[in-house]
């Protein structure tokens, strides 16, 4: 059993609160801390903690007695609590011995980097999961009028962890976040979601018709007299549409200045508002409004990011004025890594909250 992987549960198998590694299988002369560990419990190290909250089964004198302040440590574990996964089919290894050693060294570099909420999931996911292993985030059905769901494969929180470009899923895992932030906050009305994930990237038709029905349907199920946000992917780049139904305005946020994209997407998202308010018997067209005094990111993959940030910014003000928060007189400025670790550390809680469910 030396060096295998386990689960370590409390009470009973089925409440597993963390992910260790075998030290030794115990034994009548095997000490853990200057005491007898005994033959019914394995010396364990704990990897990653899944309930922070939990209680170690054996406490170590004048240490730890919580799960999550062992982490690192080498405790003592009942062996009936501790679960061994049922073994999976052996892949063919497609790497050299040397580029696994480089692979851990890279995660390594980049775990120093991250801040603390970020480092659970990451040591996770790098240490326990393999590439066709997923964290499954549910939503709450109210989101999007919908049950709906983000499957996140190991590659998909590595490349958010170290900062890479994000897709979908990366995008409905933090909406997911905000909506719950709205919902504790008794302002889950004030503020809808469009899923992103259900909006092509690029129309099907000539002149966008049938993606502005989309939007339209879309608006039709999750809008409620309210400020509701649609994050957008041209094909290469996040832009964020804020649609406030009370003013009837439309709002454009892009974290680059190069506008001409989105002209396209402009008529097709005014279109489909216009599809929502003659559903709701309102004959006005929206307006459209470029917000020209956007924070905007300073590398080249970071506009996902943004995104996130934007979204962030609007559901925590109550007192909304897109336009002075996003006004003209706003030039040059970025959003810096402080910034962009927050969105990845509420990010980051909300993916952990889900392992092992």
């Amino acid at each position: 059993m030396k060096g295998k992987t386990c689960h370590l549960a409390v009470k009973k198998c089925e409440n597993v609160v963390a992910y260790g590694t075998v030290i030794s299988e115990g034994g009548p002369n095997v000490m853990i801390h200057n005491v007898p560990l005994g033959e019914e419990n394995f010396k364990v190290s704990v990897d990653v903690v899944l309930d922070e909250t939990a209680m170690l089964p054996i406490p170590i004198k004048s240490g730890p007695t919580i799960v999550t302040d062992a982490i690192g440590a080498i405790v003592g574990w009942p062996k009936e609590l501790v679960i061994f996964p049922k073994k999976k089919k052996e892949r063919q290894q497609p790497f050299a011995i040397s580029d696994v050693v480089g692979q851990r060294e890279k995660f390594k570099d980049v775990e120093k980097t991250l801040p603390m909420a970020c480092k659970y999931i990451y040591s996770y996911v790098v240490r326990l999961m393999d590439e066709y292993d997923s964290i499954y985030v549910k939503f709450d059905d109210a989101m999007f009028g919908r049950p709906q769901g983000s499957r996140l494969l190991r590659q998909d929180i590595i490349s958010f962890m170290e900062m890479r470009e994000i897709g979908v899923g990366h995008i409905l895992v933090y909406m997911g976040h905000l909506y719950k932030y709205l919902k504790e906050a008794n302002r889950a009305d004030s503020i809808s979601f469009v899923d992103p994930g259900h909006i092509p990237t690029c129309p099907i038709d000539r002149d966008g018709s049938h993606l502005s029905q989309h939007i339209a349907n879309q608006l039709e199920a999750v809008c409620r007299d309210s400020i509701c946000l649609i994050p957008y992917n041209t094909g290469y780049h996040w832009i964020l549409t804020i649609v406030n139904e009370d003013k009837n305005m439309i709002y454009l946020l892009d974290s680059t200045t190069n506008r001409c994209r989105d002209e396209e997407w402009k008529k097709i998202v005014t279109n489909g508002v216009k599809m929502y308010n003659a559903s709701r018997g309102i004959p006005r067209g929206p307006l459209f409004k470029q917000l020209t005094g956007n924070i905007k990111q300073s590398g080249s993959v970071e506009c996902g990011f943004c995104v996130m940030k934007y979204m962030k910014d609007i559901v925590e003000c109550e007192n909304l004025h897109l336009d002075k928060m996003y006004s003209g007189s706003i030039k040059n400025q970025y959003y810096d890594q402080a910034q962009f670790d927050e969105i990845r550390s509420e990010w980051s809680k909300f993916v952990y909250s889900y392992v092992g469910s």
